[in-house]
């Protein structure tokens, strides 16, 4: 039986919906003072990626199914495609997008800039104001707060390719797959293939 598009974790607008999302981010732009400052090419986006388990390597990250899970995955699943934002990035594409308040745009970035040099937030395709964290002791994917070091995270380097992802509200947290074969993030050993993580370019 043939799948619709939202099955398949593509994302759906109409032609009303699309301009409504011009104006709101020109509107974003303007309440910053950017729409003169900062012209649309002035920052690359950062590429959508695959996050592959060392592990598990048929399993990828996703949201598909609404709570995060690694899993296989069928092809153009937007839900499987991630991002690491620093806040660079998300000073330059909040200002377009507004993934986070206009109103709290300037004390968000003020933020950013003195607590998260050196981390990152992992921003979902399908779900783009959906992000990684831990806030409530558990992984999850959802809105997040300014200043949320729960939904912070450092990839360092595992070897072959492969990275650890550490939280920073929970500093000894990786993302991981548990013994069960959920995704989840814990404490976990270095060596363990399962907190293992592939970054590759999603098309």
């Amino acid at each position: 039986m043939k799948k619709s598009i939202a099955e398949i974790g593509m994302p759906t607008r109409s032609v009303a919906a699309e301009e409504h999302l011009v104006r709101r981010r020109r509107l974003c732009m303007a309440m910053a003072g950017l729409l003169t400052t900062v012209p649309i090419a002035a920052r690359a986006e950062p590429p959508w990626e695959f996050l592959m388990n060392r592990w598990k390597q048929d399993q990828y990250l996703n949201i598909q199914r609404g709570p995060v899970e690694s899993s296989q995955i069928a092809f153009g699943w937007w839900s499987a495609h991630w991002r690491f934002l620093d806040w660079k990035d998300l000073e330059y594409l909040n200002s377009l997008k507004c993934f986070f308040s206009c109103t709290a745009q300037n004390k968000m970035i003020a933020t950013l800039r003195e607590r998260f040099e050196g981390w990152y937030f992992i921003q979902n395709r399908f779900k783009p104001e959906h992000f990684l964290h831990v806030e409530n002791g558990v992984l999850e994917a959802g809105p997040v707060q300014e200043g949320f070091e729960s939904a912070a995270w450092a990839p360092t380097d595992a070897g072959d390719n492969f990275v650890r992802i550490r939280n920073r509200y929970k500093t000894d947290w990786y993302l991981q797959i548990d013994p069960f074969g959920k995704a989840a993030a814990g404490p976990m050993s270095a060596t363990y293939w399962s907190g293992h993580w592939r970054r590759y370019g999603a098309p």
